[in-house]
């Protein structure tokens, strides 16, 4: 699989967003033809089936509630590409690094899995791997309201974050603290639900939250009401980033059905290129479906999402392709911090082919 880019934009990969800038208006169309520059057409084996066979069915499970960001799966059904595959793609919802239960229970052919939580899992007996990278780059972020006095990761000591006790943003703090050089005895924390962080950060009772950044266009349009902006603190702008969310199965599907895994993974890396290069369609498909979600906010949180698969790294290599060395370094940073009873080898994490 090697969906690599044919040409860069006038700007390159993601100027846009590389200041957290918003996407309104003039902006937003001349984002779309940026895209539109960037999508390659590679004949890919096993993509093309005969109508006559029939379509294979494939459970995959997403790492969270479906919204903005996972429009270029859902385009998949939408546009034809797993259909073309020979697949009968069921997406169903995921529960975070509990969604790795569904590979261990037999609920799930492919998930999204965190690729530490994965690496955690791995060492401790699940025959898992990375097939393909979801979020090339780290999702971790911590956001704050400007005048709080909170610009960069030194501004942390002495503040209250907001954060739930099991996302790995929370979880792998103190990492980053040592990483950026800030005491993280020095940092509070109020533990609440996910659903309680905006909230809590737009009240003032914490002067920050700890999330993905793909909430960005729920919490920029929360402080936007209440006359405010927000400060953007992402982890990967300070030297930590590590792999996060990617496209994972178990070893013995991989072995005993590649033809099939194949097809998935062409056709899933397909159907993200094709979003890319139309995102509004993609996600104008996505709320069709998903009714309950805003065009707004799921395509700023889809333009999110595509900034942080289509990194340079993606650009030169392929979507979806993963760095043996990044992935070193995650296993490194995940092992050190979580004493796993094994250190694996890079080699049983992932696989490109």
């Amino acid at each position: 699989m090697n969906l690599s880019p044919s040409r860069e934009g006038p700007h390159g990969i993601h100027p846009w967003w590389a200041r957290h800038a918003t996407l309104e208006g003039k902006q937003m169309k001349s984002i779309a033809r940026f895209f539109s520059l960037m999508i390659l057409v590679l004949t890919l084996i096993g993509y093309t089936v005969a109508p006559s066979i029939a379509a294979e069915s494939v459970r995959f499970a997403l790492d969270w509630i479906p919204y903005g960001k996972h429009s270029g799966l859902f385009a998949g059904i939408s546009q034809g590409f797993y259909a073309k595959a020979g697949l009968d793609v069921k997406i169903q919802r995921g529960f975070g690094a509990d969604t790795l239960k569904f590979l261990s229970g037999g609920k799930a052919d492919f998930i999204i899995a965190e690729t530490d939580q994965l690496i955690v899992r791995r060492s401790k007996g699940l025959i898992a791997r990375t097939l393909g990278m979801f979020h090339d780059k780290s999702l971790f972020v911590i956001y704050s309201l400007k005048g709080t006095g909170i610009r960069g990761p030194n501004d942390l000591e002495g503040k209250t974050i907001g954060g739930t006790s099991y996302s790995m943003d929370r979880v792998i703090f103190p990492v980053f603290a040592k990483k950026v050089g800030i005491a993280n005895d020095k940092v509070s924390w109020a533990t609440m639900d996910h659903a309680a962080l905006i909230p809590s950060l737009l009240s003032g009772k914490v002067k920050a939250m700890s999330t993905f950044h793909t909430v960005y266009a729920a919490v920029k349009r929360g402080a936007q009401q209440i006359g405010k902006q927000v400060n953007v603190l992402l982890y990967s702008d300070h030297g930590f980033d590590i792999y996060s969310g990617a496209v994972s199965a178990m070893d013995s599907l991989i072995n005993k059905r590649p033809d099939y895994v194949r097809r998935f993974l062409n056709a899933s890396y397909r159907a993200l290129a094709w979003s890319i290069e139309h995102p509004e369609k993609a996600v104008r498909g996505f709320v069709k479906t998903h009714p309950e979600a805003s065009y707004e906010v799921a395509l700023a949180e889809f333009q999110v999402f595509i900034d942080h698969i289509l990194t340079p790294y993606a650009k030169k290599h392929g979507l979806g392709q993963i760095s043996a060395e990044k992935m070193k370094t995650t296993r490194d940073v995940v092992t050190g911090f979580f004493k796993t009873p094994r250190v694996p080898e890079v080699s049983e994490l992932y696989s490109n082919k």
